[in-house]
């Protein structure tokens, strides 16, 4: 063969090798950019937290303790206070409540943290940006460089580990959302058991003011039969005394009863209203209810609550962040593709890639800490569930101690105390004798009120921690609470 034929044929082959490694190398291309595109629809979460927000309020409407919907009440800015309440009318509890759900600013800031878990999801669910790199150069040498270098670079390890990363945000973004609900809760609570409490002072006032009263009677009864020398001086100065007692007890009511005003304002968002408003309700309501059973009350606070479930969430979490944390032990990979030309007008594409060797960091102090931590999160579980079963018991058992001391209270020995009063207040008896028991039977009517007074709101406080306690209210369905996270 002659030496152009030879030629031709080189040239000829030359020729088919080029095609050959165009087509390898498109296909090569398209399979690369299937992957980054079929990467990228799979990582298309929405970073928009308003079904979050909306998924939030639902878990807590039935478990606040009264009406109102949660919806209505986040519609607007915490600082608009605007409707709800004007701050003179009498205050029920209902109101009480739905006012600091509307204008507390930690429960907002709950909301906040929502949205930032589920902007952290969205951000999980999308791949890192590909590097661009390029060059341009001249040959030093006279011989054919490599004038234009433009290559792109992808990381590819995300691929294999998204699984993982979405079930770690989105473990996360549920537990953010039963934090936030169960905020609700405690908030309500806290503001139920702070208007619990000023119902009581109001009470107490109440009773202070009939104090007063009765000790003045006590007191012109006994002044007369001293005028009479039916009563020694002495007894005259201990009515005196009981007297001014009973109006230094009322004085000290009043500024108590504002006292809880003020604390009852600042859980409601509004410290600056003023304390000239008057309250409506009735403490003793709780103890007219049932008594629940006390296995099904274990029960409820074991599968119902949301703190548990957000622990529980977390521990969830805490294990895909372990499976995070063993790819560390495998090489990480990038692929590459590129354009290059030289002097002489040859073209190149090439496809490449590199994969780290660990050798130096196999990945096995993150491991480590990754079961650490989901050693952590499940104890945390253990530990929030044993308390919870230990605190609805206790309140279980202090409203039933409640509700059995107001009813000895309010049916046997508050009216046994009032008529013995009663009948030595209108007896015409005297002398010395009859001094020291009316006195003492006074004394012992308003120490008894009070103590009834007490035993109611030791009865409500005790209702309201133990609906707390079981996720909210004893009308829920036993079951765990769910989100769905899309």
């Amino acid at each position: 063969m002659s030496v152009s034929g030879r030629l031709r044929k080189r040239n000829t082959n030359t020729e088919i090798f080029r095609m050959r490694a165009k087509k390898r190398i498109r296909v090569v291309s398209k399979v690369f950019l299937i992957l980054m595109l079929g990467g990228i629809v799979e990582g298309c979460i929405s970073a928009n937290p308003a079904p979050d927000i909306d998924q939030t309020a639902a878990l807590a409407n039935d478990r606040k303790g009264v009406g109102g919907a949660l919806d209505d009440l986040w519609a607007k800015p915490w600082q608009d206070h605007a409707g709800g309440w004007d701050g003179s009318t009498a205050l029920d509890v209902d109101t009480a409540v739905q006012v600091a759900l509307r204008n507390d600013p930690a429960l907002r800031r709950n909301l906040a943290m929502v949205a930032g878990a589920r902007a952290n999801l969205s951000q999980a669910s999308l791949p890192p940006n590909p590097v661009i790199s390029m060059a341009f150069g001249s040959a030093i040498d006279g011989m054919a460089g490599a004038p234009l270098f433009v290559q792109m670079i992808q990381q590819l390890t995300w691929l294999w580990t998204l699984s993982d990363r979405l079930d770690e945000g989105g473990a996360l973004l549920e537990a953010s959302i039963f934090d936030a609900a169960h905020q609700v809760v405690t908030t309500a609570a806290r503001v139920r058991i702070s208007f619990s409490r000023t119902m009581c002072m109001e009470r107490l006032i109440e009773l202070n003011a009939s104090y007063v009263q009765t000790t003045g009677q006590t007191q012109e009864k006994i002044d007369s039969l001293s005028r009479r020398d039916q009563a020694p001086s002495v007894d005259v100065k201990r009515a005196r005394m009981d007297a001014s007692r009973a109006r230094a007890d009322h004085a000290d009511a009043m500024r108590m009863y504002r006292s809880q005003q003020l604390e009852l304002l600042r859980l409601m968002g509004r410290p600056e209203v003023r304390t000239d408003w008057s309250m409506s309700g009735n403490l003793a309501a709780t103890l007219a209810y049932a008594p629940p059973n006390e296995k099904e009350v274990e029960v409820r606070a074991a599968t119902v609550r949301l703190d548990l479930a957000a622990a529980e969430r977390a521990s969830t979490a805490a294990d895909a962040g372990l499976r995070l944390a063993g790819w560390t032990r495998f090489p990480q990979v990038t692929l590459s593709t590129g354009y290059k030309q030289n002097f002489s007008g040859r073209e190149g594409w090439m496809t490449g890639g590199s994969v780290s060797i660990p050798i130096l960091d196999t990945g096995s102090a993150k491991i480590a800490r990754g079961e650490a931590q989901l050693d952590q999160a499940d104890l945390s579980v253990a530990v929030l569930r044993q308390q919870a079963i230990i605190e609805a018991r206790t309140a279980l058992n202090e409203w039933l101690r409640g509700r059995e001391q107001l009813r000895i209270y309010r049916e046997e020995l508050v009216p046994q105390a009032m008529t013995v009063v009663q009948a030595l207040l209108a007896s015409d008896r005297t002398g010395e004798a009859y001094v020291n028991a009316l006195l003492l039977a006074q004394r012992r009517m308003i120490s008894l009120q009070r103590l009834m007074v007490k035993q109611m709101l030791t009865g409500a406080i005790a209702w309201i921690k133990l609906e707390t306690a079981v996720g909210g209210s004893l009308q829920l369905p036993i079951e765990k609470p769910e989100v769905v996270v899309r």
